[in-house]
């Protein structure tokens, strides 16, 4: 994972460096792609599978920060689009490239797939002394059913949670690829407030990847699952009845 995740951050930077040099809607095309292809190999899975690896108690705590940790790059819609205006949008896609580099590379080169890797237990406690911790507690939830990648592949349940939440994503990639430019042009908001209307739904946003986080150590995750999506449904319905900017309240 380590070294997968440093590889795609390298690409993305490249990316983001040819993405300031495009001349041509084809040259944009192939950046973008590049970009894509780097941001596939850094995407959540990685992180999600290095945490499967290290916890297993508070597992849905550590997932909601590491969701916590990739909504944070959302705030930076504002600081972005500053830059843009400031010096310009090629000078600003290549400050994102470099910060890529500098900044991520080494934080992915310090990542660890998993505990006996560095010689640790999982959850940093050794089971015997988990289990004198939570004596007299609930339990420490077990890892559940443990699949190849044929199995889950031959699972119905592994269709049925990929489906699910592959439709989620497409709905609310949706929004958040259109919503500056739904703003500018339809509400004719500035571009300013379009992206900070990014940065203030990221930032609620992170309250809610805390929150459930936490809650998945205690709740059912399924169940869950359906309130987080039930939730995405009615803000997508209500997005749709936007016609001037303080409708962004609702």
């Amino acid at each position: 994972v380590r070294r997968l995740t440093t590889i795609g951050i390298v690409v993305v930077a490249i990316g983001f460096v040819l993405l300031s040099r495009v001349q041509s809607l084809q040259a944009f095309y192939i950046a973008i792609f590049i970009i894509a292809v780097g941001m596939s190999a850094t995407g959540g899975a990685n992180a999600a599978t290095v945490i499967t690896h290290w916890f297993r108690r508070y597992r849905g705590r550590a997932l909601g920060l590491m969701t916590f940790g990739g909504g944070m790059g959302g705030l930076a819609a504002i600081v972005f689009a500053e830059l843009s205006s400031e010096y310009g949008w090629r000078e600003a896609r290549v400050a994102v490239g470099v910060v890529q580099l500098v900044v991520c590379v080494p934080l992915a080169l310090s990542m660890r797939n998993k505990p006996e890797d560095m010689g640790l237990p999982v959850d940093g406690i050794s089971e015997e002394d988990a289990t004198a911790a939570t004596a007299g507690r609930r339990p420490v939830p077990t890892t559940g059913l443990e699949l190849t990648g044929r199995e889950a592949l031959r699972s119905t349940l592994f269709w049925k949670v990929a489906l699910t939440f592959a439709l989620s994503n497409f709905a609310t990639t949706a929004i958040i690829v259109h919503q500056i430019p739904f703003l500018v042009e339809e509400v004719g908001s500035s571009e300013a407030f379009a992206a900070l209307s990014v940065t203030i739904m990221t930032a609620i946003s992170l309250a809610g990847r805390l929150g459930f986080g936490l809650a998945a150590d205690r709740y059912s995750k399924a169940g869950l699952s359906a309130v987080a999506m039930a939730c995405s449904a009615i803000g997508l319905a209500l997005f749709s009845t936007v016609h001037e900017e303080w409708h962004l309240i609702y």
